[in-house]
């Protein structure tokens, strides 16, 4: 037992290496994503809401009085010159209109993502995951770029932080193809 350790203290003179390399992670804490081909666990949580509303009120009030009478324009039709009636007129105009638009979404989960090219402390990643349900797919996807000091300890991170991100939810199956309007509904709304 004595030679083996006497062996390997003159070895570690003679090589005067480390057991640890720079790039390795330390036994101590865990292995935090640093190189192409990591996994970062993303938590999605993301709510988005918006509302618009408008309104709008506008009148307009024309009027112009007089007063004519049978007699005055027949002396007008006959001689021109000797016009004395009076004539009116009276114009309204008004307008009122208003609108509402909202939106509101919700999005909850996990979803991992890997890193595949690294640009000083910014990590571009992308993932995908599908899950199929009762013969429908559902597929999430996400990608962006990840600084590397929002990186919690655990390799994850909010998709708040996240820079550039698309985040793509797509379903297939026999309720999303339900949930399509059919050809001739189509036809009739480019018609009218």
């Amino acid at each position: 037992m004595k030679r083996i350790v006497l062996i390997s203290i003159i070895c570690s003179l003679v090589f005067g290496g480390s057991l640890w390399r720079d790039d390795t992670p330390s036994p101590y804490s865990p292995g935090v994503a640093r190189k192409e081909g990591d996994i970062i666990l993303i938590r999605i949580d993301e709510s988005n809401t918006a509302t618009q509303k408008a309104q709008t009120d506008l009148a307009k009030n024309s009027q112009i009085d007089g007063n004519i009478s049978w007699t005055d324009v027949a002396q007008a039709i006959s001689n021109p010159q000797s016009t004395s009636g009076k004539a009116g007129l009276t114009a309204r105009n008004s307008f009122q209109g208003s609108g509402t638009t909202g939106r509101s979404s919700r999005l909850q989960g996990l979803l991992t993502a890997q890193i595949y090219k690294i640009d000083g402390n910014q990590f571009y990643i992308r993932g995908t995951k599908s899950i199929m349900i009762n013969n429908e797919d559902e597929e999430i996807s996400i990608e962006g770029k990840v600084r590397e000091e929002d990186l919690q300890p655990d390799n994850s991170i909010a998709s708040s932080l996240i820079s550039e991100a698309v985040l793509k939810i797509k379903g297939y199956g026999q309720v999303a193809t339900e949930q399509e309007r059919g050809f001739f509904a189509r036809l009739l709304q480019w018609l009218f």
